[in-house]
């Protein structure tokens, strides 16, 4: 199930399943089609990374479980998506950061996948709930 609203630049979204995160990621593919092609595939990665952290590690990969998040185009020049979880949570200090030659190797690639696109990242306390921030290039193609 996918709910969601649709504010002028802010697309808040609710989801149950599998199933609505490919919706999801569907609709926010139209919005972006008007930014630039690095823009729109940075914003889709961290969007996917997101989800799929929320849904398989946050909730156990069990649907009917909440993900809930928005995605706010903050100014021309960054996007905000949040992203929340049912689960526990972890300890996201944890997490290193650097990307080397042999990512496809590491634990938590996700989270460095999307720290090397995103101009910030922050977490709850609880450690279920992420922001990141990314910057917007307009003069790219």
């Amino acid at each position: 199930m996918l709910e969601f609203e649709n504010k002028k630049k802010e697309l808040t979204f609710r989801l149950r399943d599998r199933w609505s995160m490919e919706m999801l990621q569907d609709r926010v593919a139209k919005d972006l089609g008007s930014y630039p092609l690095r823009n729109y595939r940075s914003v889709l990665i961290i969007l996917r990374e997101l989800l799929n952290n929320a849904y398989w590690h946050g909730n156990g990969g069990v649907d009917g479980r909440y993900i809930r998040g928005r995605i706010n185009w903050a100014s021309s020049d960054e996007v905000v998506v949040e992203v929340e979880d049912e689960g526990e949570g972890f300890d996201f200090q944890t997490i290193d950061p650097r990307v080397d030659e042999k990512i496809s190797m590491q634990t938590r690639r996700g989270y460095k996948v999307i720290y090397s696109l995103a101009r910030q990242v922050s977490f709850n306390e609880k450690g279920n709930k992420v922001q990141v921030k990314l910057g917007l290039k307009q003069d790219e193609a």
